[in-house]
């Protein structure tokens, strides 16, 4: 049980029973490519999408009231374990928990930029039971230059054998890498074909597979200390989320309605209420069925954050909406989503979407000689986009 509520933690998921007796394991709400989220869309089978209902007539007028919504001061993401020699080097060099991250607000899915209200005084913590370690590429001994091979060293700050928590990585095989000895008694053994190295991200390279990786923070890969793979457990599965919940306009209004049969019989949490032109996340409902009243603790849909682009498809010109942090169109990219709408809902027709280049920063391509042609699959994913001359 400890293991599967440190992986429900990690990558923020939802489980229920559906109408086939089936435990159904979700994403709460997920971006860059995550799909069949809890909050926007259907299960793999087409089933539990969300709905809206406009419960309007059904609400009781005469009383109401609001308040801001605002939990938490911090959000705190880190896992338990962080004890071992170079996790703890890493704390000691920057301040800061490997892979751990401090959310207090702001729009970027990295989870920079906040600007703290004070709207309460307490820190929410979400620690997963797992040991994290930092790992590292070995260099060679003769040179100095780098080697194929990358370990985790088990020992504590005095370099004594350390026992952490259990450890979660990604196992990644290497074949025909840079040979592997070690010294046994008096003979030497090699390994020349194939081996395990562990890592924290999900590949080796950050443009392979845009370089998911278990760290809620981001951090240098270390195997490619150079690049900063930016696709953490918090950018996918938790900002989209948090950034909700954390925004300035978030507010929470309590109700009391009398709800028919039709809609208590079949509403689930993903669902939402239209009361008077005004669009509702499902935060309680309590029913007394005795007399049919409920009193609905509701989450006003806030405005989210969009950027659009102009696009061709199939002849026929419109937009394209995306997630403002990714910022201009220029920086779009293979992983990004793109919508049909500004609410970031809806998904656009799979196939190729094209766009005369420009000198303004409204295009994705810069001059006026190139052509933008960007292909999307199903669920809205950028599988590739490149600029190129007629």
């Amino acid at each position: 049980m400890s293991f599967l509520t440190g992986l429900f933690k990690m990558f923020s998921l939802v489980a229920y029973v559906d109408d086939n007796a089936t435990i159904v394991v979700r994403p709460l709400d997920g971006s860059q490519g995550v799909s069949n989220s809890f909050y926007t869309a259907a299960d793999i089978n087409g089933n539990d999408a969300p709905v809206n209902y406009n419960i309007s007539k059904f609400v009781d007028v005469t009383a109401s009231e609001v308040n801001i919504a605002l939990p938490y001061k911090e959000v705190l993401y880190k896992y338990e374990g962080t004890g071992s020699f170079f996790a703890k080097q890493h704390n000691q060099l920057f301040g800061s928990n490997w892979g751990a991250l401090g959310y207090i607000g702001g729009t970027e899915t990295d989870g920079s930029g906040g600007l703290n209200f004070n709207a309460s005084t307490e820190i929410y913590n979400l620690t997963v039971p797992f040991e994290h370690m930092k790992f590292e590429r070995l260099l060679n001994g003769n040179g100095g230059a780098e080697t194929d091979i990358q370990w985790g060293w088990s020992v504590n700050e005095n370099q004594q054998s350390y026992i952490g928590k259990p450890l979660i990585f990604y196992a990644i095989r290497k074949t025909n890498g840079t040979n592997l000895s070690f010294q046994r008694s008096a003979n030497q053994v090699t390994f020349t074909n194939a081996y395990w190295i562990p890592s924290n991200s999900l590949n080796l390279q950050s443009t392979s597979s845009a370089g998911v990786n278990i760290n809620f923070g981001q951090e240098l890969n270390e195997y490619e200390p150079s690049e900063v793979f930016a696709n953490t457990l918090f950018a996918d599965f938790h900002s989209q989320y948090i950034i909700d919940v954390f925004n300035t306009s978030r507010r929470i209004t309590k109700v009391t309605a009398f709800l028919p049969l039709k809609i208590l019989y079949n509403f689930k949490l993903n669902d939402t209420f239209t009361i008077n032109s005004r669009n509702y996340i499902v935060n309680s409902i309590t029913t007394n069925l005795q007399n049919g009243k409920s009193q609905l603790e509701l989450l006003n849909k806030v405005s989210l954050f969009y950027g659009t682009i102009a696009v061709v498809f199939q002849g026929a010109a419109g937009f394209l909406f995306y997630r403002s942090s990714i910022g201009s169109p220029v920086n779009l990219a293979f992983g990004d989503v793109m919508f049909t709408n500004k609410e970031l809902t809806n998904f656009p027709t799979a196939g190729t979407y094209v766009q005369q280049g420009s000198n303004t920063p409204d295009t994705h391509c810069q001059g006026s000689g190139f052509i933008m042609a960007m292909v999307i699959n199903s669920t809205g994913v950028i599988t590739s986009i490149t600029c190129g001359q007629p």
